[in-house]
């Protein structure tokens, strides 16, 4: 399933975390306040994790990993 949205801050793992819906989700490679479109990979009862998919308007702290990890 397929999403978009904004996260605002950070978690203790380093993922950028959606506050404002319940469960929260935790974005795996965003960063906060930059609009995303992502994945939802799992869905719990406490939290949702997905993945960053791309951005329209990329947050100027991101960067190329220099490998494809």
């Amino acid at each position: 399933m397929k999403k978009t949205v904004t996260p605002l801050g950070w978690n203790n793992r380093g993922e950028a975390v959606d506050f404002r819906q319940e469960p929260r989700m935790a974005v795996w490679r965003g960063i906060p306040g930059e609009r995303a479109q992502v994945k939802i990979v799992h869905q719990g009862q406490n939290r949702v994790q997905a993945r960053w998919l791309g951005s329209n308007e990329p947050d100027e702290s991101r960067v190329v990993p220099p490998c494809d990890r």
